[in-house]
């Protein structure tokens, strides 16, 4: 190699897609000085090392700072002194720098001489908390606050220096404001409701929201009594979320939306991008964060005695998005089936083409007055049958013959009942488990 600014790099030296697509949008003449090869465009090193330093000065210093912290980390690395990396340790093991081709490692040794000097680089924000962990601790303090402070009184500080409710949620805020999505006219959304006894549900009051005084079970957006639409963008979402058996019978309805409504949107956030993308540290950590978010209000949560207190915190979260936002609802991610979407609409029957109305007037009135303010419409419905069980008949194999059997075929159990009796017959089985069943049921019972 002569001069360094004449030397060339090819994209297939690198496993960084915007590095990669830098270099082949540059292109300049064949032929790589490292790997040797002339199947990829190349660059002058200077560019593309430049562009390097650039993106590695967007989060990281070599700045003197004060402080000599020591730690130990011999999984990765021999150790270092707390947050000042190595430049080859910095690309290597934080910044992820794929180098497929660099077998001898002279590419690295070039970018850490020429790009980064071999200095010793520290975070931006050494010695204070990234944005994504101060907006996750904000959302942990909003959920102790909501569950164990206030819920009711969110303006009130919960300690003198503290913060309110409110104020917490203003610092995510922002962050929520960029997730604002406008849904179109026709967008289809899937709900199902189970059956018990078998009754096909046909109507928009059977398939849609419940009338609120029945709206009494807490769900993960709303609190009792205050009712809401949740639906899935697929079908079978639809059913598991239900938490649908094969074996049960149920309905599914098909809505769209009549109009453009505004929601937030968790379930299609952007991708967190590479460290050698143009993304700017804040808005790196705010996507991370939003996707550290998004996973936790999609998780599903036990339905125990906790379930009242554990939703607590993302029905007071809906109620300040569905007032601040002045949005219709929120899309998140279907915890049961990975490539689906739920979303929670914030409307009653009133805004249900053809559902009863809530208000003393005629229906024929209120339907006529909340028309307007329809958002969405019961397009068709689709029954599935399943295999009802009629509890009041009895099973010649229910589950108390089926536990009698599986104690009599235990091989303690059968070798003691042979030698018991000389000649187990035929009907023996059938006496001993009816025996047990009776005693099962009574135990149950």
């Amino acid at each position: 190699m002569s001069e360094k600014n004449t030397h060339f790099v090819c994209s297939g030296c690198f496993q960084d897609a915007t590095l990669k697509e830098i270099i082949n949008t540059k292109a300049e003449r064949p032929g790589c000085d490292f790997c040797g090869c002339s199947d990829f465009p190349t660059i002058a090193t200077s560019q593309i090392f430049n562009y390097i330093r650039s993106r590695v000065e967007t989060f990281f210093t070599c700045s003197d700072y004060s402080g000599n912290f020591f730690v130990g980390d011999r999984d990765i690395h021999e150790s270092t002194t707390w947050g000042r990396y190595p430049s080859d340790y910095l690309l290597e093991k934080i910044m992820l720098l794929g180098l497929p081709r660099d077998r001898n490692r002279l590419l690295l040794t070039a970018i850490c001489d020429e790009a980064l000097e071999n200095k010793k680089w520290a975070s931006l924000e050494y010695g204070r908390m990234p944005h994504d962990a101060y907006l996750k601790t904000l959302w942990w303090m909003f959920e102790v606050t909501v569950k164990h402070c206030r819920r009711f009184s969110l303006d009130k500080k919960i300690a003198g220096d503290g913060y309110t409710a409110n104020e917490i949620f203003d610092e995510i805020l922002p962050s929520l404001m960029k997730l604002k999505s406008p849904i179109q006219p026709g967008y289809r959304v899937y709900r199902a409701r189970k059956s018990l006894t078998g009754e096909e549900f046909l109507s928009a009051d059977e398939l849609g929201p419940p009338p609120p005084k029945i709206a009494t079970q807490s769900n993960r957006m709303n609190p009792p009594g205050i009712p809401y639409f949740y639906g899935a963008d697929m079908e079978d979402a639809a059913v598991l979320e239900t938490c649908i058996e094969s074996c049960d019978a149920y309905s599914i309805g098909i809505f769209e939306t009549k109009r453009e409504i505004q929601i937030v949107d968790l379930s299609d956030l952007p991708p967190i991008k590479g460290w050698f993308t143009d993304v700017s540290l804040e808005e790196r950590q705010r996507i991370k964060f939003l996707h550290e978010f998004s996973k936790q209000i999609s998780e599903p949560i036990i339905g125990d005695d906790r379930t009242h207190l554990d939703y607590i915190p993302t029905q007071v979260f809906t109620e300040l998005v569905r007032d601040r936002l002045g949005v219709h609802g929120i899309r998140y991610r279907s915890s049961k089936l990975p490539d689906a979407s739920n979303i929670v609409l914030f409307i009653s029957s009133n805004e249900v083409e053809g559902a009863t109305k809530r208000g003393v007037l005629d229906q024929d009135i209120l339907k006529s007055v909340y028309a307007p303010l329809e958002i969405i419409r019961l397009l068709d419905v689709k029954h599935i049958a399943g295999s009802i069980i009629d509890i009041e008949e009895e099973k010649p194999i229910g589950w108390c013959q089926m536990a009698a059997r599986d104690i009599i075929s235990d091989p303690v159990i059968r070798s003691y009942m042979s030698a018991q009796h000389d000649e187990l017959e035929d009907n023996f089985d059938a006496d001993i488990i009816s025996r047990i069943s009776e005693i099962l049921k009574k135990y149950n019972n």
